[in-house]
């Protein structure tokens, strides 16, 4: 196909992403640890050479999210541990060449993933199993919010100042700042002598 000048909607073909068009999908699926799942009634098979769908979403501002489809005639595979609720996973996806010797694998990065998800659906050829998956991200939605409402102005700096760590500042309403590590050493059994007054 050529560029048509004269029709700016009308463009050429972009440039394939694969190497001369040719590649074969590729999906890995680890562990926390980084080892990769396996199938162990079928000599520790990786579970991706098992995926028969693969869907990743990403939105900015929003968790990333997808699934994977597992086809086996193993129906053990659902119950694998590393396959259960909120169990965290990692992934990778690309594609392998054929002439892998001169040209290497187009991968992603490892994603570290959480499980939101799974089901299984039992058929003539076997088992297929559908993981659903989230960042951790997703779970600040079903947090409730942390409000130090009613508690005094010690105890709440001394609870932000835990989580904030030292070499923090924060503003207050009354237009002074105060310096959390100074502050954490004084309040909470440290050594305030080294500190210089404000």
């Amino acid at each position: 196909m050529t560029s048509n000048t004269k029709n700016p909607e009308f463009k050429s073909d972009s440039e394939p992403i694969l190497f001369e068009g040719m590649g074969t999908p590729y999906l890995g699926i680890y562990d926390v640890r980084g080892y990769p799942i396996t199938d162990p009634a079928k000599d520790d098979t990786p579970l991706g050479m098992y995926v028969s769908s693969f869907e990743y979403t990403y939105i900015e501002g929003e968790p990333d999210e997808g699934q994977f489809i597992i086809e086996t005639d193993n129906p053990e595979i659902v119950s694998l541990p590393q396959l259960q609720y909120r169990m965290p996973i990692k992934l990778q996806w690309g594609y392998i060449f054929p002439n892998s010797d001169k040209v290497g694998p187009l991968c992603s990065p490892l994603k570290t993933m959480m499980i939101m998800d799974n089901s299984c659906t039992f058929t003539q050829n076997g088992v297929k199993v559908t993981i659903k998956f989230s960042d951790s991200t997703v779970l600040l939605k079903t947090m409730p919010p942390t409000y130090y409402g009613g508690k005094d102005l010690v105890t709440s700096i001394s609870n932000i100042a835990k989580g904030i760590g030292n070499d923090m500042w924060i503003a207050t309403s009354n237009e002074y700042a105060i310096d959390f590590e100074k502050y954490y050493m004084i309040n909470l059994g440290g050594t305030p002598e080294n500190y210089p007054n404000p």
